[in-house]
């Protein structure tokens, strides 16, 4: 099965928690009232999840920075494996705590780019294929 839906793409530059984030315009532009705020101990930086799939988010990377302390890949592993089990495949998890540059193409309704502390976090879909 195909799925379709606008991509949207991100480029992201971190040298250390949030820096730099470029978004596509329609991303900037889309109502989003959980931009910039807080949820318990994360900054929510862009996001186009509603706001049950942003909690989860956040609760998972709690749990996974507590559960892997210092183990980036098994946090992004931990965060993404939990939402494939809640939401279905797939979806792609960057974790760092550092500096690091990538630049992907997401869904626009189903991403988020937060941190928690030094650690930053950028969970997405892209296109089913």
């Amino acid at each position: 099965m195909t799925h379709s839906f606008p991509v949207g793409t991100i480029q992201v530059n971190l040298a250390g928690p949030v820096q730099n984030i470029m978004s596509d315009p329609q991303s900037i532009d889309d109502p989003n009232p959980n931009i910039g705020a807080e949820m318990g101990n994360a900054q929510v930086i862009a996001s186009g999840m509603d706001a049950e799939k942003q909690q989860f988010a956040v609760q998972c990377a709690n749990e996974a920075i507590a559960q892997h302390s210092n183990q980036n890949m098994a946090v992004a592993q931990y965060i993404m494996s939990n939402f494939e089990e809640r939401y279905g495949s797939p979806w792609h998890c960057v974790v760092s705590d550092g500096s690091l540059g990538f630049y992907v193409r997401y869904d626009p309704s189903n991403h988020i780019y937060f941190s928690i502390g030094a650690t930053t976090i950028f969970l997405f879909q892209n296109q089913c294929q």
